[in-house]
Formats: structure tokens, C-alpha cells, sequence
């Protein structure tokens, strides 16, 4: 069972972290593994670095944060707000939990940009190759259709 964190501990944390990222003495880096953080506001909070494996983050407000290196393997992020915030080196979950997260243009041109690093074929048709995707079936998820 997931440790629900309220948002008086969620900002006591913050607090430990943002000491932490100054200085590795003092403070505590967060690690919010496998913890419920739903409807948690965290707009603009610092969490670099931030070990947020398995995270339940649904409707958690992340406007602005700045997630640069944090661990979001496994993190439900399901119909979290995401738009401005700044994910570079971070982890993006590749899995259900991220398929209503709301973000903004340069999130999704950061992603766009990858895929399109790792596998340039994709720009012929973007629709058809995420179509192609085997776990369609496997999750009986529906098409894409635009």
C-alpha cells in the first residue's frame, strides 16, 4: 500500500531538498518512492534530482516544476499538470500512467526530438508508426486516429 503524502509533508520535504541541492551536507534529497502525491501542488518546486520511482501523481499540480535528473520510472502521472515544466535527463514513463498527463509544446518537442534522434523514419508518418505499436493489442488500447 502507498504512504499518502500530504501537502504540509510534501513542502517540508521541498524544504529538506532545496537545502540538499545546495549543499550535500545539510537537507535530504527527496525520495518520494511509491508514495501517493495525488492532488499535491507542487508548482515550480525545485525537484532535481528527486527519486520519484513509482509515484502516484494523478491530478498532482506540476506546473513549472523543474524535474531535471529525477527518477519517474514506474510514476503515475495520470492527468497530472506537467505544462512548463523542465524534465531534462529525467526518465518519462513509457507506460499507461503517462497517457493523460497534460504538458506543453516544449515538453512534447523534447519527446518529439528523441524519437526523431533514435530512429529518423519516424517523421514519414508519425500516426501509422505509433499504430504499429504491439502493445495495442496487448492492452487492447485504442488506435490513434486524428
Amino acid at each position: 500500500m502507498q504512504r499518502v503524502i500530504s501537502q504540509e509533508e510534501f513542502l517540508a520535504a521541498h524544504k529538506e531538498h532545496v537545502a540538499w541541492l545546495s549543499n550535500h551536507a545539510t537537507g535530504c534529497r527527496m525520495n518520494f518512492t511509491d508514495c501517493n502525491l495525488s492532488c499535491i501542488k507542487m508548482p515550480y518546486a525545485n525537484m532535481t534530482g528527486a527519486n520519484m520511482t513509482g509515484a502516484y501523481m494523478s491530478h498532482a499540480n506540476l506546473t513549472g516544476a523543474t524535474m531535471t535528473d529525477a527518477n519517474l520510472t514506474r510514476a503515475n502521472m495520470s492527468c497530472a499538470n506537467m505544462t512548463d515544466a523542465i524534465l531534462d535527463f529525467s526518465c518519462w514513463p513509457l507506460w499507461c500512467g503517462s497517457f493523460t498527463v497534460r504538458i506543453d509544446a516544449q515538453i512534447a518537442a523534447q519527446l518529439a526530438y528523441h524519437l526523431l534522434r533514435v530512429w529518423p523514419d519516424a517523421k514519414t508518418d508519425l500516426v501509422s508508426l505509433a499504430n504499429s505499436w504491439k502493445g495495442i493489442e496487448k492492452h487492447e488500447l485504442k488506435r490513434i486516429e486524428l
